[in-house]
């Protein structure tokens, strides 16, 4: 099968990696610049995620269900796997993933997790669904991670990437989840600052990712050459930006359905933070749009 899929219109031209189903280039014709970041082994060598049934890390990287242990990478499943193509045409790509005994032996449900990917005009349309199989309750952690360039400036000990930001939508007090000394794990959550505008550098990433809480509204990357990238995210209960905090000129703007394991964890799974829950047969779909233009 073939590995990586283009689709494409007037304004865009995209490439999906049926690996994980994953974004491997957003290309945005008017402009002729390729908008989505392509890795760099001194940051992140990715370019998207997909996370599919869990978000970011496990405690120790494993978790209960009904008393049994369960060992679970970063992000879940969807990551490590190769996606089928349900359907394609010229502008839309379906990628598929079904429950396998090698994917039971970690995640004890019976699931189908399907990706679309959609242009309209010079929009990418991003959809999630998952459909329980299973004839117990699933539960499961969902999200995006796409990575988009930054204009930025090389430096010796740190890039910078100040002069781009994050433009929300309303201007609001931001809610956020607090993290360990690790930045990886959940202790608690506070009031953080009321803004309408961040300014992306590197500092804003010194203890990883910034998760909010409940955020109202879309979001824009505004980058000082001239190019937006606008979110609308459709009110995912959480959402990240992450960049590492020294090197790389990207952000990652996050929606999830769920969170890192809390520190200390929960272990059993249906007792876990912002955990979904599916009903036998049940289905759960998410979107959000990522729109392209120049100003």
């Amino acid at each position: 099968m073939e590995e990586k899929i283009k689709i494409e219109n007037d304004f865009l031209s995209v490439i999906i990696s049926r690996r994980g189903a994953t974004l491997d280039s957003v290309f945005f014709k008017p402009a002729a610049r390729e908008l989505l970041w392509q890795g760099d082994k001194e940051s992140w060598t990715g370019k998207d995620l997909v996370i599919f049934p869990f978000v970011a890390r496990l405690m120790d990287g494993w978790y209960l269900h009904r008393g049994v242990k369960y060992q679970m990478p970063i992000h879940g499943l969807a990551p490590y796997l190769d996606f089928g193509t349900a359907e394609k045409s010229d502008s839309a790509l379906t990628l598929r993933l079904r429950f396998s005994e090698k994917t039971l032996k970690c995640y004890p449900f019976r699931f189908e997790f399907t990706v679309y990917y959609r242009l309209i005009k010079n929009s990418l349309i991003t959809s999630y669904e998952v459909r329980n199989l299973d004839e117990e309750e699933m539960y499961f952690y969902l999200g995006g991670h796409p990575g988009y360039a930054l204009d930025y400036m090389e430096n010796d000990e740190t890039d910078d990437t100040s002069a781009n930001s994050v433009i929300f939508e309303k201007a609001q007090n931001l809610c956020r989840y607090t993290a360990d000394e690790s930045g990886y794990f959940i202790t608690g959550e506070d009031r953080w600052r009321t803004a309408d505008e961040l300014f992306l550098s590197k500092s804003l990433f010194a203890n990883d990712a910034i998760i909010l809480k409940d955020l109202k509204g879309g979001l824009t990357i505004r980058r000082p050459s001239g190019i937006d990238i606008s979110f609308d995210l459709n009110n995912p209960p959480v959402l990240a930006l992450w960049s590492h905090k020294r090197r790389g000129g990207y952000v990652c703007v996050e929606p999830w359905w769920g969170l890192p394991d809390e520190n200390p964890p929960k272990r059993e799974l249906k007792t876990k933070l912002l955990i979904n829950r599916l009903p036998p047969l049940g289905v759960f779909n998410y979107e959000f749009a990522t729109k392209y233009e120049m100003r």
